[in-house]
């Protein structure tokens, strides 16, 4: 290589460094310069985090297959869902809602929300209740007095046995 190609490549390398806006490329970590398809946005300072202000239920204490309401409330969440074994995952349409199930076990349901601003994935936050299933118990009424005997005896003073 010439004395002219490796001055002009310094320069540019130069030029890159120092012109640089900060932004780098996930890849190779040079700047918006060299790599203007591979740019990362930096985060911004402030950027809202997601929040789950509340994610409550109308009952945690039930009989099996009884209706229960979950409310929640987001904030500055693009995407928000519910999680729990059996149910698999609900997508959420709103930032404050309410939805019923019907658990017939103890179930856990766990909410999450995330955002995205600037092209920064924020993380992810989420929040869980357990509704607990209560089997009901089989109540058996107490005999009252002596149980009078079913058979007597055979004649002889024998039994009724074969």
């Amino acid at each position: 290589m010439s004395g002219r190609k490796i001055a002009i490549i310094c320069c540019l390398l130069i030029f890159a460094i120092f012109f640089s806006s900060g932004s780098e490329s996930p890849q190779c970590g040079c700047g918006p310069f060299l790599c203007p398809f591979l740019r990362v946005p930096k985060p911004t300072q402030g950027a809202a985090e997601p929040k789950i202000l509340y994610f409550t239920a109308n009952k945690y204490d039930i009989k099996p297959g009884d209706p229960v309401a979950l409310q929640w409330s987001t904030a500055n969440a693009d995407h928000a869902y519910i999680e729990a074994p059996g149910m698999g995952t609900t997508v959420l349409d709103m930032e404050l809602g309410e939805m019923g199930v019907n658990p017939t076990v103890t179930t856990t349901y766990t909410l999450f929300a995330k955002s995205y601003e600037s092209g920064v994935r924020n993380p992810v936050v989420s929040k869980s209740l357990t509704i607990r299933v209560v089997q009901p118990q089989i109540k058996i009424p107490p005999v009252q007095g002596p149980v009078p005997p079913t058979g007597t005896p055979a004649s002889g003073g024998g039994t009724n046995c074969p």
